[in-house]
């Protein structure tokens, strides 16, 4: 109450803040009291923002763990799988690369070709080399055939050659009757693709 009643009797128009060494006891005690509670509301304001901006690092850091978890879960879940699919593309490779000799073995290939399993009525017309074509880490070796026969041993010569040991495609083939209309055999021109590749491509 005295404390009450020291501020009722003292005029505010007296008070200058210039001369707050003189102000009366009670004055200077309420402008402390108030100052220390503005600075704890001050250092409560800053350290709650420093405190929520952690926090939102945190979430966001969270929600980054999470989706690298959900993506190595995801991986895990597959492994079994890739690993399986990764072996079976190095056999299929290593399968491939059997059938894709060093050298060119040309004439070993050609002599292949005309002694297929024997088809009656089936005549060799033509077997012309091309030029080799080089890509990434092996050559292509183009070989043009013109070949005559029935529908028939045309097609069993076709299978024939796609099941040879050494890797050999069929390319831009075409079907014509022959000269002798009369003749019930046909003119195939196929264009036969065989590979090697190169030591210092692989």
């Amino acid at each position: 109450m005295r404390l009450f009643k020291g501020l009722q009797s003292v005029e505010l128009g007296e008070l200058e803040f210039r001369h707050l060494g003189t102000w009366p006891i009670t004055f200077r005690l309420l402008i402390y009291s108030l100052a220390f509670i503005g600075f704890l509301i001050f250092g409560y304001m800053v350290r709650l923002s420093d405190l929520q901006n952690q926090l939102n690092l945190a979430d966001e850091h969270e929600e980054i763990l999470k989706e690298q978890l959900l993506a190595k879960a995801h991986q895990a879940t597959y492994l079994a799988s890739y690993v399986e699919q990764v072996e079976a593309l190095e056999l299929t490779f290593t399968s491939v690369l059997q059938r894709l000799p060093k050298d060119a073995e040309v004439a070993t290939l050609l002599d292949a070709i005309t002694k297929i399993e024997p088809i009656q009525g089936l005549e060799f017309l033509e077997i012309k080399l091309q030029p080799e074509i080089e890509q990434d880490f092996y050559i292509e070796l183009p070989i043009q055939v013109k070949v005559l026969g029935r529908y028939h041993d045309l097609a069993t010569f076709i299978g024939h050659v796609t099941e040879m040991s050494r890797l050999v495609t069929v390319h831009d083939f075409s079907i014509v009757p022959p000269e002798d209309v009369m003749s019930a055999r046909l003119v195939m021109n196929v264009l036969l693709k065989t590979y090697r590749y190169q030591e210092q491509g692989l």
